[in-house]
């Protein structure tokens, strides 16, 4: 029955403490802000500084991509747009010529270009009557057969945009997943400090029963009078080690304020009492690594650097190519002349068209020293991405491996720390019991509540840590995201 009640008073005691309950251990100057470990997440994606930063970067990131990708989109420009006074029509009359020139450029995926010039003019006497007038449309093609030609190079530009996008995602999600582990570890680190004060708690009120004892025994002379020395002793210890317990909160609470963006004399409450409950086992190392190869951070970062150096390399090789180039020239042009009767006097429609070869074999050339290194360092860069991303998976699979052993190895202590918990509780019942009746001494009372202290402590560390293990394992693999339900792609906008 006694072994009952004592388990009773450490589950409601210990692991069930309300945390922040009561005031006289508050943060002083703040106000209380009652979060689970969701509202807390949810909060820290919202106002942490630095996911704050990181969205920002994302909005001129996502811009640059949009810029890129709009390569082979028409590009129309005005080029000329104008009137003029001259006298090219001979006489003594003033004319002026009105001109407008629009054009517009057409970069094509083969590496080529389309430009297209249409123009407009025409004559006009002092009264405002048209003299001349001319419209027509210029075409202008340049495919590159060799040096920059070809759908790959064409569209390097692009590639390497959405490479460098899919990059800044990764980045983006990675700061997410620590900030969001962070604040877990931040969390837990709360709830902890809240349960050691409540541990702490516990041990200076059972040293104030025994010294209420102890001075019951030396009434009755079964104590002697100087044997009370070490009982208090130990209650002066245990004042200074709740002191020292709830200096551990309020920096945890600190540290947690920081994350959440909260000022300074705000205090979370946690209020999800089953917080540290180990749950079930870790994740197997099969299933682990086959997560890490799907999420792990470092190695999709690794894949698209080889991805990126083999363009690199592309365009590099495709540099010491000679310049020869399809060229196309075509213009359709109307021009006429208005008599003085207003008839049309003399009208001609033109359209010359050509088509050649253009070809630039450098001899001597300068820059091709200059292009010999840069294909030289292209292909060291891609052995470099290839050697990065072989090291890149020996670490992640080497991480997998050390966060499942950990996590396991912390279910393990989990279970044992259980177990001489529940031995330091009987060992102490026991020792009171005899204490009681005057068949021991205050030290080993004392001495065995130390031992229940540590046992406490462990236990609660061991739950902790196990956890911090789960979570650590998670960010490893990358699964902290799904985990969390975290949409990136709504937190980007």
């Amino acid at each position: 029955m006694r072994r009952a009640a004592w388990r009773l008073w450490t589950v409601a005691g210990i692991l069930a403490f309300p945390v922040g309950a009561q005031t006289g251990d508050a943060a002083s100057g703040g106000a209380d802000i009652e979060l689970s470990l969701p509202e807390a997440v949810e909060r820290a994606l919202r106002d942490n500084p630095i996911l704050i930063d990181a969205r920002l970067r994302r909005g001129v990131e996502r811009f640059d991509l949009r810029q890129a990708e709009r390569r082979f989109v028409p590009e129309v420009s005005f080029g000329t747009l104008g009137v003029e006074q001259t006298g090219d029509l001979g006489g003594d009359a003033d004319f002026y010529r009105l001109a407008a020139g629009p054009g517009m450029l057409l970069r094509l995926p083969t590496g080529g270009d389309v430009e297209v010039s249409p123009g407009w003019s025409v004559f006009l006497d002092g009264s405002g009557q048209a003299v001349t007038d001319g419209a027509g449309v210029r075409l202008r093609l340049r495919q590159p057969l060799l040096r920059g030609g070809g759908v790959k190079v064409g569209t390097a530009p692009v590639r390497l945009a959405r490479i460098a996008e899919a990059s800044y995602v990764l980045a983006f999600e990675a700061a997410t997943m620590d900030v969001v582990t962070a604040v877990i570890y931040g969390y837990r680190a709360v709830i902890g400090a809240e349960r050691r004060m409540a541990i702490d708690r516990g041990a200076l009120d059972r040293t104030r029963a025994m010294l209420a004892v102890n001075r019951a025994l030396i009434d009755t002379g079964r104590m002697a009078a100087s044997a009370i020395a070490e009982t208090e002793a130990e209650v002066a210890r245990g004042e200074l080690a709740l002191i020292r317990s709830r200096d551990r909160r309020d920096n945890a609470i600190r540290d947690l304020n920081v994350m959440l963006n909260l000022d300074g004399g705000s205090r979370v409450i946690p209020t999800e009492s089953a917080t540290l409950d180990p749950g079930g086992p870790p994740p197997s190392l099969e299933a682990a690594l086959a997560r890490a190869r799907i999420g792990h951070s470092g190695y999709r970062r690794a894949l698209l650097d080889v991805e990126s150096a083999a363009i690199g390399v592309t365009l590099a090789e495709n540099d010491m190519l000679w310049d020869l180039s399809l060229t196309a020239d075509a213009e359709w042009r109307r021009e006429g002349t208005t008599g003085a009767a207003g008839e049309s006097l003399a009208r001609e429609l033109t359209r010359p068209f050509a088509v050649g070869i253009a070809v630039s074999i450098p001899v001597n050339d300068a820059s091709a020293k200059a292009r010999r290194r840069n294909r030289f360092a292209a292909r060291t860069a891609a052995r470099q991405a290839e050697q990065a991303l072989a090291s890149t998976v020996r670490r992640m699979e080497t991480d997998v491996r050390n966060g499942v052993r950990a996590a396991g190895i912390g279910l393990r202590e989990v279970e044992l720390a259980g177990r001489a918990l529940e031995l330091a509780e009987s060992k102490l019942e026991v020792e009171e019991q005899k204490l009681r009746l005057g068949r021991t001494t205050n030290f080993r009372v004392t001495q065995f509540q130390a031992d229940l202290v540590q046992a406490q402590v462990n236990e609660l560390s061991s739950r902790i840590g196990y956890l911090n293990a789960l979570a650590a394992l998670d960010r490893t693999v990358g699964g902290t995201l799904d985990t969390w339900n975290i949409d990136v792609e709504a937190m980007q906008e």
